[in-house]
C-alpha cells in the first residue's frame, strides 16, 4: 500500500546522496530524551530518524493494524505517516535501524519566521529554556528551537492572544482526529507521543493548514 501516493521511487529520489550529505553533517542529537539522530531529507518532504532499543520489532509488529487504522478513517489522522523501515549494515560498524516519515511541518515557505512547539498536555518539565523573549525577533515570532507546553502558554501571555484560532468545525474535526489516534496508539500500549504544533509567519492571503481538512 502508498501512503499519500509516496512511491519507493519519490523516497530514492529524496535521499540522493549527493543532496543529502550537508543535511546529514549538520545533523545531531535529536531534540527529545531518546537522543535519535535525525535529519531532514533535501526537499524538505521527508524525516529520517534512526531508531533504538526494540523500536523496529514494535513498528513492525503494529504495521497491518496501522494501515487498516488509515484506511478505516480515511487517511484524516494526525500521526505522523512512516513511508519505510530499514537497516543499515556494513563491515565496519553495527548496524543501524531507521525509518523515513513524513515531515509533519508543512511549511508553505521554509524562508519564513516560524515557532515550533513539541506539546504532550502537560506542565512536568515542559519548558525550553530561553532568553527572556528570545522567540520576539524585530517583531516577528521566531525561534530555532523546539518549544514545549509552558513556553507556549507564556508566549500567549506576552503577546495577549492566542497563537491559534479555528473556526468551530475545524476545532471538531481536529479532536475527533486526536481522539482517534489516542483511542489507536493506546491500543498498541504506546503512551509517549506528541502534537507537533509550527506557527508559521506567512502572508494573510495564504490558505491555512486547517483549510485544508477533508
Amino acid at each position: 500500500m502508498e501512503i499519500d501516493n509516496v512511491s519507493p521511487r519519490d523516497i530514492y529520489n529524496s535521499l540522493n546522496v549527493d543532496l543529502n550529505r550537508n543535511s546529514v553533517f549538520k545533523a545531531g542529537e535529536g531534540a527529545g530524551a531518546s537522543g535519535s539522530f535525525f535529519f531532514f531529507s533535501a526537499d524538505k518532504r521527508f524525516l529520517i530518524k534512526t531508531l533504538r532499543g526494540n523500536e523496529r520489532k514494535i513498528l513492525l509488529n503494529m504495521l497491518d493494524s496501522f494501515i487498516k487504522y488509515l484506511k478505516d478513517v480515511g487517511n484524516q489522522s494526525l500521526i505522523a505517516k512512516i513511508y519505510g523501515v530499514y537497516t543499515v549494515k556494513t563491515n565496519v560498524y553495527s548496524s543501524c535501524d531507521f525509518i523515513v516519515m513524513q515531515n509533519t511541518s508543512r511549511m508553505i515557505n521554509n524562508t519564513h519566521p516560524k515557532m515550533s512547539f513539541d506539546m504532550k498536555g502537560s506542565v512536568f518539565k515542559r519548558k525550553t529554556i530561553l532568553k527572556e523573549h528570545f522567540w520576539l525577533q524585530q517583531d516577528q515570532l521566531n525561534c530555532e528551537k523546539i518549544l514545549k507546553d509552558l513556553n507556549f502558554m507564556e508566549i500567549r501571555e506576552a503577546i495577549g492572544s492566542y497563537l491559534l484560532h479555528l473556526e468551530h468545525s475545524d476545532q471538531e474535526k481536529l479532536n475527533r482526529m486526536v481522539e482517534a489516534d489516542s483511542k489507536f496508539l493506546r491500543s498498541h500500549n504506546l503512551m509517549d507521543y506528541s502534537l507537533l504544533f509550527v506557527v508559521e509567519t506567512a502572508p494573510a492571503e495564504m490558505k491555512s493548514f486547517f483549510q485544508g481538512f477533508a
